[in-house]
C-alpha cells in the first residue's frame, strides 16, 4: 500500500490543471479516504483540493452529463423513502421487528438513525448487488427465503422502487454505460483516480473501461 500511496502523489502532483480545480478519487470506503488524505499530507506536507467519490457518485454523474432529467435513487432519497415507510401505522408485518427500536421515541431521532442505517445498506446494494435488487423488483425468487433479513429487505425495496419518481441505479445500467461511452469522460478532470474498488459489481466495469484515458487505477 506504500508503494501505491507513493504512485497517487506522484501522479496528482504531475496533472497539470488549475491549482483550485479538485482532483477526483473515486473510493470503496470512507476509511480509505480518511487514510489517502493521511497519507498525502505526510509525503506532500499537506492534502487539499481533493474530491472523494463513491463508484456510485461517479457513475451517476456519468448519466446526468446525458440525461440531466433523469434521476437516479441516491442515498438522500433512500433514506427519507425508507423513514416513510417505517412511519407507517401499524407497521406492517415485514416491519414490525424493526418498529419496536423506535416506536417508544417520541423525538423521531431512533426512526431517523434507523432509516439512514437501512439506507446506506441499500444503497450499497445498488453497487454491490445490483442483480439482487432487479431480482427483488421483478419479485424473483429470494436467494436464502429462509432469511428474515432478506425478506424484509427486498419487500421494502419493492415499496420503495414502485413509488419513488426517481429509478433505481441497477435499472439504469445500459444508459450510463451508453453515457459513459458517448461522453468520453471529458467532464471528469484529468489524472482522476479510482482507488481501492476492487468489490464493484462487474456490472459496472464498461464505465471504467470507457474512463480509462483520463484515469490512473490503483488498486
Amino acid at each position: 500500500m506504500e508503494l501505491l500511496i507513493q504512485a497517487l502523489a506522484e501522479v496528482t502532483d504531475k496533472c497539470p490543471q488549475d491549482p483550485f480545480v479538485p482532483e477526483w478519487i473515486c473510493i470503496q470506503s470512507r476509511g480509505m479516504k480518511q487514510w489517502i488524505s493521511l497519507e498525502l499530507a505526510k509525503i506532500r506536507g499537506i492534502s487539499a483540493r481533493l474530491n472523494f467519490l463513491f463508484p456510485g457518485d461517479l457513475i451517476q454523474h456519468f448519466l446526468e452529463q446525458q440525461h440531466p432529467d433523469r434521476r437516479v435513487l441516491d442515498m438522500d432519497a433512500l433514506v427519507w423513502a425508507v423513514y416513510a415507510r417505517l412511519d407507517d401505522y401499524p407497521p406492517g408485518p415485514h416491519l414490525a421487528p424493526l418498529a419496536s427500536y423506535y416506536e417508544t421515541d417520541a423525538t423521531g431521532r431512533k426512526q431517523m438513525q434507523l432509516a439512514r442505517q437501512i439506507a446506506g445498506v441499500l444503497d450499497d446494494y445498488q453497487v454491490y448487488r445490483p442483480d439482487m435488487l432487479l431480482n427483488w423488483e421483478k419479485s424473483g425468487p429470494q436467494q436464502h427465503p429462509e432469511n428474515p433479513t432478506e425478506i424484509w429487505q427486498s419487500w421494502l425495496w419493492r415499496k420503495i422502487v414502485s413509488t419513488s419518481r426517481t429509478t433505481s441505479l441497477p435499472l439504469v445500467m445500459k444508459d450510463l454505460v451508453a453515457a459513459a461511452a458517448k461522453i468520453h469522460c471529458q467532464t471528469c478532470p484529468a489524472g482522476s483516480v479510482c482507488s481501492g474498488c476492487r468489490l464493484c459489481h462487474p456490472c459496472f466495469c464498461p464505465c471504467f473501461q470507457h474512463w480509462t484515458q483520463r484515469c490512473f487505477y490503483f488498486f
